[in-house]
């Protein structure tokens, strides 16, 4: 799957890669940038709240760059998947989830990063914190996500940004 997409490089998790690395790395750089040039710097750090359950069922099917049959695939494991609940000696019927990423599943990882790639390219360009022309606007590690921004103004604008997942 990851030879087949091209994932927007402010997503660092689940790559071949050191994502928490080269996120600090550009943390680093930019507050130094911004301190040594006395240039204003607005930062926030979110962890988006259960993101991995969150992922509807309907955005995974939405998924750019796979292969149409790959993508019919995934779908067809998601919509077969069931689940029970157990306790003592009492067992619920089969549960059919209806969002969600399945915990374990090596597919998983690379699902949410798509999804997460949607998302980031819903965010403003136009806003983020400058090193030598080049705009930051956004830094991810999974469902860990550094916004910065230039103005007070512009970090508020990213995060009212509400992505859907």
């Amino acid at each position: 799957m990851a030879s087949l997409i091209h994932l927007d490089q402010r997503q660092r998790g689940f790559r071949l890669t050191d994502g928490c690395s080269n996120n600090v790395f550009l943390l680093d750089l930019t507050l130094r940038h911004h301190h040594r040039h006395h240039k204003p710097l607005f930062m926030t750090s979110l962890d988006i709240a259960k993101a991995f359950d969150s992922v509807s069922h309907n955005t995974i099917r939405e998924m750019k760059g796979l292969p149409g049959p790959m993508t019919s695939y995934i779908m067809d494991v998601y919509q077969r998947s069931t689940t029970t609940l157990c306790c003592d000696s009492w067992t619920s019927r089969r549960i059919r989830p209806a969002c969600g990423v399945k915990q374990g599943d090596p597919m998983s990882p690379m699902i949410f990063n798509m999804i997460m790639d949607r998302m980031h390219k819903k965010l403003p360009n136009d806003i983020g914190a400058k090193i030598d022309g080049l705009s930051i606007n956004a830094a991810a590690f999974a469902d860990n996500l550094l916004l910065c921004a230039s103005t007070p103004i512009g970090l508020q604008k990213l995060l009212s940004w509400r992505p859907i997942i």
